[in-house]
């Protein structure tokens, strides 16, 4: 009877430490994984709302400013082409980001772009941000994303010399998405 009661008593230790290992992994990689719950390295997870949204090469109004001016005031997008960072301090893509950020302006420095960082925190906390993270950029506004269209962080936005969104990317971008934005900065 004691020998029974024991090897009962094991197994349900073993039971239990071998759950306790597992919810451990678990947890560990939710929160470390890079990529989101689709496999993409592309930024914080969405769930698209239609199928249209499913596919990648598809723009609708619910995801993207794209054919529309940003609404922000004093915002001067007068160049011919102007690319405006939708940034916030609290986002780890963001942060994540800001190598390619500063390649990024380094490739276009002698270009006809503008480059403006706007973000839902001061201006003097977003500046601040910036630069601990060695993006300089000048023109940093203060907006809420939603009032734009924007869903989330990081969205970089290209307009045209008129103002009007014609590009968009969202999140942490993969390096031959970057080399996207780059190549379409330099056009």
């Amino acid at each position: 009877m004691k020998k029974a009661f024991r090897r009962i008593q094991l197994s349900a230790n073993l039971a239990i430490i071998l759950i306790a290992v597992m919810l451990s992994v678990i947890t560990v990689k939710q929160f470390t994984s890079p990529t989101d719950a689709t496999g993409s390295a592309d930024g914080p997870r969405r769930i698209p709302a239609t199928a249209a949204e499913s596919n990648p090469n598809t723009i609708t109004e619910k995801i993207s400013p794209v054919g529309k001016p940003i609404p922000i005031d004093g915002l001067n997008l007068q160049n011919k082409k102007s690319l405006v960072l939708y940034l916030s301090t609290k986002c780890r893509y963001c942060t994540e980001s800001a190598p390619f950020y500063k390649r990024l302006l380094e490739e276009i420095k002698s270009k006809d772009v503008s480059v403006v960082a706007v973000l839902p925190q001061s201006v003097e906390e977003s500046r601040e941000y910036l630069k601990e993270h060695g993006v300089q950029i000048d023109a940093v506004k203060q907006s809420s994303l939603q009032s734009i269209g924007v869903r989330s962080t990081p969205t970089l936005l290209l307009t045209n010399a008129s103002g009007i969104v014609t590009d968009s990317w969202v999140g942490k971008l993969r390096p031959d998405r970057e080399e996207q934005v780059i190549s379409k900065l330099l056009q």
